[in-house]
């Protein structure tokens, strides 16, 4: 049976997101796990080889060696990253049993192209005039809203889901929605499929059932609250209070985003490019 060999690498951050922090970092973390660096093999090369004075390759000291030592490094496209890249194809050329492959994550490419087309989204909701009906101009905000919103009450939303469209599949009822991530813009995307395979209207009329009844029973408590003749509790009071405050800013703004048909036009037109980059 083939051995297994596993390492663990040596992940502890260094200071600095420079190009010099970057390649300090990279080489730390394959040197933890007994992976010849970059520069290890140019000194083994140096060592085994006989050099001209310009500095070029003339011939093997002993034999030719007979391995390959193979690097590939995908990062996304910053300076920082690409200067590392840089650096290890620069020193490995003229190494003639190393091969080095650079190419730019395409996870990050995807985060890339999902956040232009969300700066996308911000210019077709000015030119469609929707933006004061909104609670931010910004889509992208707009959507994290609606998600974080839905996700903080996801168990009245349930409820409501099978109040109001009792014959609703569990999976449309009950599923979260993906949190909306700053830096991992892909998230958004992720949201927009989840909030698109959802029938509009009725998803308008769960939370205008959930949160205008969610009001009603917040404005009802504050009142018994002011007729009450017994001992107040000042601390709680005003716990509850700033409560009933951020809850209200949340019920404001999915109300909104919920209500608004040019919205969704904006989403579907955004997850309709996605689909075809």
């Amino acid at each position: 049976m083939e051995e297994r060999q596993e390492s663990w690498s040596n992940t502890l951050p260094i200071k600095g997101h420079d190009a010099h922090s970057t390649k300090s970092l990279v080489l730390k973390q394959l040197s933890s796990i007994g992976v010849p660096t970059w520069e290890y093999q140019s000194e083994l090369f140096a060592s085994l080889g006989k050099f001209k004075e310009d500095h070029t390759f003339s011939h093997w000291q002993g034999s030719k060696p007979t391995w390959w030592s193979i690097y590939c490094c995908s990062t996304d496209d910053g300076s920082n990253e690409r200067k590392v890249r840089d650096d290890m194809q620069y020193v490995l050329a003229p190494i003639p049993f190393c091969l080095f492959f650079g190419l730019m994550c395409l996870l990050h490419q995807y985060h890339i192209i999902v956040k232009c087309l969300l700066s996308a989204g911000d210019v077709f909701l000015d030119v469609l005039g929707i933006v004061d009906e909104l609670p931010s101009k910004s889509f992208f905000s707009c959507c994290s809203i609606t998600s974080n919103t839905l996700r903080e009450f996801s168990a009245s939303i349930k409820e409501g889901w099978f109040e109001k469209f009792p014959t609703t599949p569990k999976s449309i009822a009950t599923k979260l929605p993906p949190r909306c991530l700053i830096g991992r813009w892909g998230s958004a995307a992720a949201f927009l499929a989840w909030w698109l395979l959802r029938d509009f209207d009725q998803l308008r009329t769960v939370v205008f059932f959930v949160f205008v009844q969610a009001k009603q029973k917040a404005d009802a408590e504050a009142a018994r609250r002011a007729k009450s003749n017994g001992p107040q509790d000042d601390e709680g009071d005003a716990e509850r209070d700033a409560y009933h405050v951020r809850v209200g800013r949340w019920r404001e703004g999915i109300l909104k985003t919920t209500a608004s048909d040019g919205l969704r036009f904006v989403a579907a037109c955004v997850m309709q490019v996605q689909l075809h980059s």
